[in-house]
């Protein structure tokens, strides 16, 4: 519940009006990875869920240990998931500030 309220608070922060958007730095070693987590948001946007947890899981195949991506994957498979998101806290030192304060939240 708070993960789904924090993604819902950071796409309505960037979809308000004429304020400047920032985005938020994503930690990884993968440009390909990068564009499937944009396309997974985009999907989870319009409602997309089956397309959403396919692009998470390719982001992960480019870049396992993408934080994000294993944070946000909703994955079906419910074990699948707690152990993604369990990776994603383990791996907090590695990422930026930002996506700390995210891990914090979640």
């Amino acid at each position: 519940m708070k993960k789904t309220l924090l993604f819902l608070f950071i796409i309505f922060s960037f979809h308000c009006g004429k304020q400047k958007i920032i985005k938020l730095p994503i930690t990884t070693k993968s440009e390909k990875a990068k564009n499937f987590y944009k396309r997974a948001i985009i999907e989870g946007e319009s409602g997309g869920y089956v397309e959403k947890v396919a692009y998470f899981d390719s982001a992960l195949v480019q870049d396992p240990d993408f934080v994000m991506a294993l944070l946000y994957n909703d994955h079906p498979n419910q074990l699948l998931k707690k152990e993604r998101e369990e990776k994603a806290h383990s791996l907090k030192e590695k990422v930026t500030k930002q996506e700390q304060l995210i891990l914090d939240i979640v």
